[in-house]
């Protein structure tokens, strides 16, 4: 667990953008872009992994009034095959995508960095990442004091459905003939993604995605790699056995309004984590850090800084 947080004062902000590489345990590793808040100099750390098509910008406001709350550098990463962590690849289970944020904390955060107390925390696939990195091993993360798994349970996520026909649609735009610019390329898009019903009035997830797009070489894209989050949307919406339990402080929150976890899950919680306390998010659902940014920073808080 770890102490009170330290306060010093000098202000940095960093982006780096990392290459991939294949590692001499034959597990090909992609080395995680990310951005670091480190306004306080601290020798602990925040290190935080975005949901499903989502990146380490969504994260970007709320991790500074983490970092200034709390006073510790905050990371937010961008997850295999999303934002700008090249290359993309073919593979991406949850053990994929924790190796991953695995040897960027051991590489990044602790030798580099030099920090010595360090709390993951996770939403929605970014959970389910941070939970099979504490799960993976039966001593777990040496070098992790504690969790945060932001709306989302260690088991098969509600949205399955909506998530593949999402997929299926976003795959039948030829990006070659969408319009050069991104707000040309926005309006035809959003067009497309508008005949699928359940967009069509889920305004707010068709607005996300609509988002997630970029303009690149006179060329609009996905911002996240289409083809490998088909092929591993089951694992994706799904969520791994593990025999091993974790045993070190673990916050779950929940929107009040969402699916994604709620008290019929705590069964599942208790078979894996063994010190967890579960708070809700009032007047939010899925999104919580976008839908109730106060409470979701006030609960960070008190379990960070104690």
């Amino acid at each position: 667990m770890l102490g009170s947080c330290k306060i010093n004062f000098r202000n940095i902000f960093f982006t780096y953008n990392l290459t991939s590489r294949t590692y001499s345990s034959s597990k090909q590793l992609v080395n995680l872009s990310y951005e670091l808040n480190d306004k306080y100099k601290s020798s602990q750390a925040l290190v935080i992994a975005h949901g499903l098509f989502a990146s380490k910008e969504n994260w970007r406001s709320l991790a500074k009034r983490i970092n200034d709350l709390t006073k510790l550098k905050v990371y937010t990463v961008d997850l295999r095959n999303h934002g700008d962590s090249r290359p993309y690849m073919p593979n991406m289970t949850y053990i994929d995508m924790a190796n991953d944020l695995e040897n960027f904390v051991n590489e990044i955060v602790i030798n580099r960095d030099q920090v010595d107390h360090i709390t993951l925390m996770g939403h929605s696939m970014g959970g389910k990442t941070v939970m099979s990195l504490a799960l993976k091993n039966v001593i777990g993360p040496v070098n992790v004091d504690q969790i945060i798994v932001a709306d989302i349970s260690p088991s098969v996520s509600p949205s399955l459905i909506n998530i593949k026909s999402y997929l299926e649609k976003m795959k039948t735009i030829d990006m070659n003939l969408v319009g050069s610019n991104l707000i040309q390329g926005r309006k035809e898009i959003d067009k497309i993604l508008c005949e699928l019903p359940s967009l069509k009035k889920d305004v707010n997830q068709r607005q996300f995605i609509l988002t997630r797009l970029k303009e690149e070489n006179g060329r609009v894209k996905w911002n996240f790699n289409l083809d490998s989050i088909m092929t591993h949307y089951q694992d994706i919406m799904n969520f791994p056995e593990f025999d091993n339990q974790y045993h070190n402080p673990t916050l779950f929150l929940g929107g009040e309004r969402s699916e994604y976890i709620t008290e019929k899950d705590l069964p599942t919680i208790e078979k894996y984590f063994t010190d967890y306390k579960f708070v809700k998010i009032p007047k939010a659902g899925h999104v919580i850090h976008f839908d109730n940014p106060t409470e979701t920073l006030k609960a960070i808080k008190n379990f960070i800084c104690f």
